[in-house]
């Protein structure tokens, strides 16, 4: 009953993102054809703690993507929930979708190819913290001593590696609190 209930919500919804989007969930999750990054960092100012970043490669699926989010642009404006406005970064458009209401997060996103990055933040610092360093950084999480160490103890090979940096978690909700 209960596998029944989830997977009847499931499909609620996804009828209501395809009438809003023109996709449902299932063509949501199969938009991504490569890598996919997701971040959440702590923030220090602000009474939202927090940036979520997504990195995704939707690959041949690049103009479907598009589509999905100039869609999700417009929907937002005709709903009367944010304004849109458009922000130029390192040759890049960057568009914004800002709610009226001080301190809540906008959603910004922009696209280098067919690699979108999207980031729910109060300010597009983060997100223009990831474009900057594209090719990498000199204190990237891959030179943390605690993910190296949890990396070679896990092994490789896995479709799916999660890193929680507890301290930070700890942080940010002191700090919300």
């Amino acid at each position: 009953p209960m596998k029944d209930s989830v997977m009847e919500k499931l499909g609620e919804a996804s009828t209501k993102v395809k009438e809003k989007v023109g996709l449902g969930i299932d063509d949501l999750l199969n938009l991504p054809q490569g890598a996919i990054t997701i971040a959440v960092d702590a923030k220090v100012e602000g009474k939202f703690p927090v940036s979520i970043l997504v990195s995704a490669d939707a690959g041949k699926n690049q103009d479907k993507m598009m589509g999905l989010m100039k869609k999700l642009n417009e929907v937002t404006v005709k709903e009367g929930k944010d304004k849109l406005s458009t922000e130029s970064f390192k040759s890049l458009t960057l568009h914004v979708l800002k709610s009226d209401k001080e301190d809540e997060p906008s959603l910004i996103w922009t696209n280098v190819g067919s690699v979108f990055h999207i980031s729910i933040s109060t300010d597009s610092a983060a997100l223009k913290d990831v474009i900057s360093h594209a090719d990498g950084r000199d204190d990237s999480l891959a030179k943390s001593e605690n993910f190296t160490k949890l990396s070679k103890k896990l092994g490789s090979g896995g479709q799916v590696l999660w890193y929680i940096d507890v301290t930070q978690i700890i942080k940010a909700g002191l700090k919300a609190a």
